[in-house]
């Protein structure tokens, strides 16, 4: 088993109807995070949850960085994907 560890998970939703996944964002979302350094996990029965693993050991400085990562990420990819 692995070390203790906090996580927090994000459910995405398309904008026109908040009850269908924004499958297609989370896809892209990951893509673009990735590129810039940030594994993402996605889950759930439609692939539109993504789960945030970190270490309780890991810096806030550390925290902050993949986090902003995130928004940035998620920014960019709200701008490709049509909601």
């Amino acid at each position: 088993m692995g070390g203790a560890v906090w996580r927090i998970l994000c459910a995405l939703r398309q904008h026109v109807d908040p009850g269908l996944p924004a499958r297609e964002l989370t896809s892209t979302l990951m893509k673009i995070a990735n590129e810039k350094g940030l594994i993402l996990l996605s889950r759930g029965a439609y692939g539109n949850v993504i789960r945030f693993l970190a270490p309780l050991t890991a810096s806030d400085a550390l925290v902050k960085e993949g986090m902003d990562i995130f928004a940035a990420s998620l920014a960019k990819a709200v701008n490709r994907v049509t909601l």
